[in-house]
């Protein structure tokens, strides 16, 4: 899925962040990463995804 607001390679910085974040427990950076992600997928008007990265 190639969103509009970000390239690919955008998306993929993202998550790997995720991931790091994830695994180093870092609870204040998973949260600001999972936002961002909401917020893209809320931007282009898909709220399904928006709300499974804030829930």
């Amino acid at each position: 899925m190639l969103l509009k607001a970000i390239t690919k390679r955008h998306w993929t910085c993202l998550q790997q962040s995720l991931k790091i974040q994830r695994e180093i427990g870092d609870l204040a950076g998973m949260c600001a990463t999972l936002f961002n992600m909401g917020h893209i997928h809320w931007t282009n008007k898909d709220k399904q995804q928006a709300m499974a990265h804030w829930l």
